[in-house]
């Protein structure tokens, strides 16, 4: 018995010697991995009944948009994400797209903002 607790004693010493040396604590698992880490957010406020005429370019498109509206969907490819509103107010969009590496807004009616800060 005085092995197995001296045997403990001496992994516990170990491990607290080890953090405290600027080792990394090995006991504890590393940080969760972040989805959305490596997609592009864009950020658009609209006035209307609807939102459309919106296109990403890349290989590989897909994300998710939150109209404004509590509603969202989410998209991938090449299609061209669009919506309809019940009514004509302020909406902010947030888009947040992965693999793009352009974006084209050929239809600009009712945009009064576009923040492409983190695109």
């Amino acid at each position: 018995m005085k092995e197995i607790l001296k045997y403990i004693g001496l992994t516990l010493i170990f491990f607290m010697v080890y953090s405290c040396s600027g080792g990394e604590d090995i006991l504890q698992e590393g940080p969760e991995e972040d989805p959305f880490k490596d997609y592009c957010l864009v950020t658009i406020e609209h006035s209307g009944k609807s939102f459309g005429f919106l296109e990403f370019t890349g290989s590989k498109l897909s994300g998710n948009i939150q109209w404004g509206d509590d509603k969202s969907e989410m998209f991938a490819g090449k299609n061209t994400p669009s919506h309809v509103y019940q009514t004509a107010e302020e909406h902010i969009i947030v888009i947040k797209v992965q693999q793009a590496d352009g974006i084209m807004l050929p239809g600009i009616e009712g945009v009064s903002r576009i923040d492409l800060s983190d695109f």
